[in-house]
This record gives C-alpha cells, sequence and structure tokens, in this order.
C-alpha cells in the first residue's frame, strides 16, 4: 500500500518531484506545503498550503510521510533538520524514479531523491538528503555525502567522493578517484582531473580548478 506523503516546497525542484512519486507507486501525494506561498494553490492539481497552515498538522492527519523538495543542499539539510526536531517521530520519505536504475549493491539513504533515467551503480553509497537529478551517471564504488547533489547530466567515475552539501552543476565529469570537500560549488561542464580539497569554495574549468571562497548558505541556484 503506497505511503502518504506531504512535500515541502513548491518550486521547481518540487514539480519535478511530483512526477518521481508518481511514477514510484511507492507514495501517494496528501498536498504540498511551502511556508514562503502567499496564498493556497495547486501543482498539477495536488493542493499547496501555505504558512497559514500547520505543517505538523498536515502530516499527523494522514500519517504522512515528509520529502523535502527544496533544491539548495543547505536549505534543504536546515529545514529537514527543523522538522525532525520540531515534530516527533517524522518520517521522511526516499523516493526513487521507476526509470533509474540502481544496483542491488549500492545503498540509497534516507530523504534521497533519484529522478528519471539516473544510474548508480555497485559499491555506491549515497548519504541522507541526497539529489541525483535527471540522467546523471555515478560509477562504482561512489560516496556522495549528506545533503550532496549532483544536477542533470553529472558524469562520476568510480571511486569519487562527494562531500556534504556539495553541489556538482549541469553536466560536470569527473575522472575516477576524485575526492571534492564539503560545501563546494562545481560549476557547470566542469571537468574534475584533481581532488578539490579547499571547503566553502567555488570550482569550475576543464579542468576544475578553486575559483574563490563561498559561504556555506551562500545561494548557488
Amino acid at each position: 500500500m503506497a505511503a502518504n506523503l506531504v512535500i515541502v516546497g513548491a518550486g521547481g525542484h518540487a514539480r519535478s518531484t511530483v512526477d518521481v512519486v508518481e511514477s514510484s507507486g511507492t507514495h501517494q501525494i496528501d498536498c504540498l506545503y511551502d511556508p514562503v506561498v502567499s496564498e493556497p494553490g495547486d501543482v498539477f492539481g495536488y493542493p499547496v498550503y501555505s504558512a497559514d497552515s500547520s505543517l505538523a498538522e498536515l502530516i499527523r492527519r494522514q500519517s504522512c510521510e515528509v520529502f523535502i523538495a527544496v533544491g539548495d543542499n543547505f536549505q534543504r539539510q536546515r529545514i529537514q533538520h527543523e522538522i525532525a526536531a520540531t515534530i516527533k517521530q517524522v518520517r521522511f520519505a526516499t523516493l526513487i524514479h521507476k526509470q533509474s536504475s540502481i544496483s542491488p549493491r549500492a545503498s540509497v539513504g534516507e530523504a534521497c531523491v533519484v529522478m528519471a533515467g539516473a544510474t548508480i551503480n555497485a559499491g555506491c553509497v549515497l548519504g541522507s538528503g541526497v539529489v541525483v537529478n535527471t540522467n546523471a551517471s555515478v560509477d562504482h564504488d561512489c560516496v556522495i555525502k549528506d545533503f550532496a547533489s549532483l544536477a542533470p547530466g553529472v558524469v562520476l567515475g568510480g571511486n569519487v567522493s562527494i562531500g556534504e552539501r556539495t553541489s556538482v552543476g549541469l553536466g560536470a565529469q569527473s575522472i575516477h578517484r576524485v575526492n571534492v570537500a564539503r560545501d563546494v560549488v562545481i560549476g557547470a561542464g566542469s571537468l574534475l582531473l584533481s581532488n578539490i580539497e579547499q571547503e566553502l569554495s567555488v570550482a569550475y574549468g576543464r579542468p576544475a580548478r578553486v575559483v574563490r571562497q563561498r559561504t556555506a548558505d551562500e545561494l548557488y541556484l
């Protein structure tokens, strides 16, 4: 039986998440909740509730699981931790599109989403809150740490490690055995040929190099 689901967020990432939910059959969307929305509305026919509603009540009324559909890695983690701290026994959903390919020898953590066309091969480990976007390819034995994200079309070779809250941009590629530190933003189309060891940095180019520092909560989307 499909579990009831509240999606937190009502922007573009939430719209993509709706497709994942509808494809998987593991969850049934009850509603979306977005405190930024000025008044109630809908996304693809699903009701969107604003800050005037109680998220805790929305979750409790149908014993819903929760998914944080916020693309920014820092904000997604912050929101998830706030909800976990304030709503007792909340359950966070993991969502996997039926048209993705995940090895039975890979591990996918709590509150992750894997979009259509994504491939996650043997020995990979995804932490909590990871986003693997459309047509991203993660080769064998990679580690994608908590609340990191791979944009559409990212290609990682084997034994790559992506740090906490790091964002790998559209179409970026990495050779095998590259390590990227936490809170890094890798620019779109970049080619990773060596480690990016500087935390809280922006790196891009072919090959990718650190170009400046950033703050953890700096907007990048």
